[in-house]
């Protein structure tokens, strides 16, 4: 099928899963399937398979190691926050931002100083896949909201939608979103299966009590 349609490259992403499914051929048969689509010589396929660090396990589960030599590994490494003798990966981030702001017709009415696209990766847990999800989440605030339709919507991209962007890509309350917190670089969180955020470390239970009386209060 592959040859009649003429493919030539295939793309699975977050194959992790596929090395995990079960199987009654055994841990190594998605390596071996893998193996042979490559070293087919009437239509051999380029494959490329993109995950989490994990994914390297179709390397390992290749019982005659053939896969190693065949199989370059590409590492995307985490995103880094500048430093005094480092720009890290700030500027990319900003780049990108711009980029999907503009695509999507908005103006960025944010200023994008390092404590900002600090708290953006850090709420994107220093992943470039799940920074460019909260961006768009935080889009797509705007998008989606009730003022895009009314005569005096403003085209904007400002603070408060990547609050609320933060708010749909975690589970978090608002002692623990990276954008209200003043100490947000203590919140901790992991990524579920289903691609979202859940507190791991954060304010204690006291203080986000503490904080909802303030609130309260006002």
């Amino acid at each position: 099928m592959l040859f009649k349609l003429r493919y030539q490259v295939i793309v699975f992403d977050e194959f992790q899963h596929a090395l995990t499914a079960p199987t009654s051929k055994g841990g190594g048969h998605v390596t071996d399937t893998v193996k042979t689509l490559m070293q087919d010589s009437s239509w051999p396929i380029w494959v490329i398979a993109a995950g989490v660090p994990q994914v390297q396990r179709l390397i390992k589960n290749d019982k005659w190691d053939q896969m190693s030599r065949r199989a370059p590994v590409l590492h995307i490494d985490s995103l880094e926050f500048a430093t005094s003798e480092d720009q890290g990966d700030v500027e990319s981030v900003i780049e990108v931002l711009e980029t999907l702001a503009e695509v999507a017709g908005l103006k960025v009415e944010i200023a994008l100083e390092r404590e900002f696209i600090h708290r953006v990766i850090h709420g994107g847990a220093s992943r470039w896949g799940m920074t460019i999800q909260l961006i768009k989440l935080a889009i797509e605030s705007v998008l989606f909201s009730e003022e895009y339709d009314r005569d005096d919507f403003r085209p904007e991209l400002r603070y408060e939608h990547f609050v609320a962007g933060y708010s749909l890509l975690s589970n978090c309350s608002k002692n623990t979103n990276v954008f209200l917190s003043e100490e947000w670089w203590k919140i901790e969180r992991e990524v579920t299966p289903e691609k979202k955020l859940i507190t791991v470390n954060g304010p204690s239970a006291a203080a986000e009590k503490r904080a909802r009386k303030k609130a309260a209060a006002r």
